[in-house]
C-alpha cells in the first residue's frame, strides 16, 4: 500500500482505519476496528518510504515481538504484526482512558493515587525486565488508565534488549518531544543503561503526580527532579513513606535505586492490594475524559 492511508481503508481485510492518532515521518498511528473480533485496537503502521530499508524493517518488527512477549495486565497487549497488502503494520491492544499526563494536569493526586499508578506501572515494567528488555521511554504519555482504574504501559518503540546493561544505541529517528525529560541522569550523559533507567523516569513522573508539576527545561540539567520539587517552593508532600520510596526511586546513582519489583512491592505496601479500586475512585472524582 503505497498511497496515503484515508479513514476506512481495511487492512489485510480485516482492520478498518477509524481514527487518526499520530503521525510523524516513520509510522502512523490509527485507531482501528478489528471487523472479526468486533473490538478496537490500535494500529501503526510503517511508513512507505522505510519499506525498501532493512535496518528500519528489523526495528519495526523487534519493537512488535518484543512487546508480544509480555503477557501482563499493566502492559498494552501486541497482537500481531503483519506485512499485507503493501503495509507493514502492528496491531495492539486499544486502552480508553485518560493518559497520566491528564491526570497530573488535573491533579495533584493524593498519595494513595499515586502509589497505585506507581505500583501498577512497577508491576508491569518488572515483567519487561525480566523478560530482558528495556522500555526506555517511560513518561506520562506512555502510562494509559482504563476508567476501572488498570494502568498500561504503551509504546514500546524505544525497547532494547538487557544484555547485561543497554548500551545506549542510536536514539530512534524520530523520538516523541517530551520523552528525554524523562531520561535517567546516566543516559543524559552517555554512560550505560539497565533496567535501574526505567525505575528512574517511572519515579519522576510519580513525583510529577504528586506535586501537580510538569517536568520541563533543558535536557542537560542533572537534577530533573529538585527542578521539580524547586519549582513549588513551600510544597507539603504527603505521605512520608511515599516520598521515601520515590526519593530512592529517582537516585542519581542507579545502584542506589530499587529494581522494578522491587519498587511494586514497596508501593503495594502503601496501597494494599488492590490499586486498581484506588485509580477508579480518583478518575471518578477527577472527571478525566477517556481518550
Amino acid at each position: 500500500m503505497t498511497q496515503r492511508l484515508e479513514r476506512d481503508d481495511v487492512l489485510g481485510g480485516r482492520f478498518r482505519l477509524v481514527e487518526p492518532l499520530a503521525e510523524d515521518p516513520l509510522l502512523a498511528v490509527w485507531r482501528a476496528e478489528d471487523l472479526e473480533l468486533s473490538r478496537d485496537v490500535i494500529v501503526k503502521v510503517l511508513a512507505p518510504r522505510w519499506m525498501d530499508d532493512p535496518e528500519m524493517v528489523e526495528r519495526f518488527r523487534f519493537e512488535a515481538l518484543a512487546a508480544a512477549q509480555l503477557v501482563h495486565e499493566n502492559v498494552a497487549s501486541t497482537f500481531d504484526v503483519e506485512h499485507t497488502d503493501g503495509a507493514l503494520y502492528t496491531v495492539s491492544e486499544r486502552v480508553p482512558g485518560p493518559s497520566v499526563a491528564q491526570l497530573r494536569d488535573a491533579g495533584p493526586l493524593p498519595a494513595m493515587g499515586v502509589a497505585a499508578v506507581g505500583q501498577q506501572a512497577a508491576a508491569g515494567l518488572a515483567t519487561a525486565h525480566a523478560h530482558d528488555l528495556v522500555h526506555r521511554a517511560i513518561c506520562p504519555e506512555n502510562l494509559v488508565v482504563a476508567r476501572d482504574g488498570r494502568l498500561c504501559i504503551i509504546d514500546f518503540g524505544s525497547v532494547q534488549p538487557l544484555a547485561g546493561g543497554v548500551m545506549d544505541l542510536p536514539e530512534p529517528v524520530f523520538p516523541e518531544p517530551g520523552i528525554s525529560d524523562y531520561w535517567p541522569p546516566e543516559r543524559l550523559a552517555g554512560r550505560e543503561v539497565d533496567d535501574r533507567g526505567d525505575v528512574y523516569s517511572l519515579g519522576l513522573v510519580l513525583w510529577e503526580l504528586l506535586t501537580g508539576a510538569a517536568e520541563s527545561g533543558s535536557v542537560e540539567d542533572p537534577g530533573p527532579v529538585r527542578r521539580v520539587l524547586a519549582s513549588l517552593p513551600g510544597v507539603d508532600i504527603p505521605a512520608q513513606r511515599l516520598r521515601e520510596v520515590l526519593t530512592r526511586a529517582t537516585a542519581e546513582d542507579p545502584a542506589d535505586r530499587p529494581r522494578a519489583a522491587e519498587l511494586a512491592d514497596d508501593l503495594v505496601a502503601i496501597t494494599g492490594i488492590r490499586p486498581q479500586e484506588r485509580l477508579e475512585q480518583i478518575l471518578e472524582e477527577l472527571d478525566v475524559a477517556a481518550g
